[in-house]
C-alpha cells in the first residue's frame, strides 16, 4: 500500500507468527478466532501472490476445532 518493502516484510513476519502460534483461543470472530487467522493469510496471499499463504488459510479453516462452552480454549 505504501510502496515500502519494510511494510511487506513486517506483514510476512506477522504471518509467520500467526502460523507458528496457531489459532487464537477466544472464539469464532474476525478479531480473535479462525476467521481472523484465515483473513490474515488471505491478505498475505493477496499482497504477495505466494501460494503458501493459501495453503495456510485452508489448513486453518479446515482444522477440526471444538470450542468449549466458555469460548476460551481450543480442543484439537
Amino acid at each position: 500500500m505504501f510502496g515500502d518493502a519494510k511494510y511487506l516484510e513486517a506483514m510476512k513476519d506477522c504471518a509467520k507468527v500467526l502460523w507458528r502460534r496457531g489459532l487464537l483461543r477466544k472464539g469464532y470472530g474476525i478479531c480473535h478466532g479462525v476467521a481472523g487467522n484465515a483473513y490474515g493469510f488471505l491478505t498475505a496471499y493477496q499482497l504477495t501472490g505466494e501460494q503458501k499463504y493459501i495453503y495456510q488459510a485452508t489448513k486453518v479453516t479446515s482444522s477440526n476445532v471444538n470450542f468449549s462452552q466458555t469460548n476460551k480454549t481450543v480442543v484439537q
